[in-house]
This record gives C-alpha cells, sequence and structure tokens, in this order.
C-alpha cells in the first residue's frame, strides 16, 4: 500500500515537469512493487537523463546497482 501511494504521487510529479531524480524513485518503486519490465523501462530512462552525472554519487551508485538486480 505505502509503495502505491508513492507511485501515485509520483506518477502525479511526473506528469507536471519530468525530473531525472522523479524518474529514478519511480523506478525504485516498480521495482519494489515487482513490476520488473517498466521498472527496467524507466531505470533506464533515468540512466539516460544522468548520463553525464557523477558515477560515484549516491543516486547513480543506487540506481546503478538496482538496474543491474533487474537484468
Amino acid at each position: 500500500e505505502q509503495f502505491d501511494k508513492a507511485e501515485d504521487m509520483l506518477r502525479e510529479r511526473l506528469g507536471r515537469r519530468a525530473s531525472v531524480r522523479d524518474t529514478f524513485w519511480m523506478g525504485r518503486v516498480q521495482a519494489s512493487n515487482g513490476e520488473t519490465g517498466p521498472a527496467r523501462s524507466t531505470l533506464k530512462e533515468a540512466i539516460d537523463g544522468w548520463s553525464g552525472g557523477d558515477e560515484s554519487s549516491p543516486e547513480m551508485t543506487d540506481l546503478t546497482a538496482l538496474a543491474g538486480t533487474l537484468g
């Protein structure tokens, strides 16, 4: 239920304005809900959006690790 609420909130925020950080969090929520296919797609979008980012940042480290677990 908590992840469902988070997903609803993130969809609303992403509908108003695109944000790589919100896209990353949406991917985490989708993965936690067992939505592997959508999570892979969303996380790829976040990776592409942060392609020039600091690879040692906590978000990039978490993003790369999570994407790796989904295949």
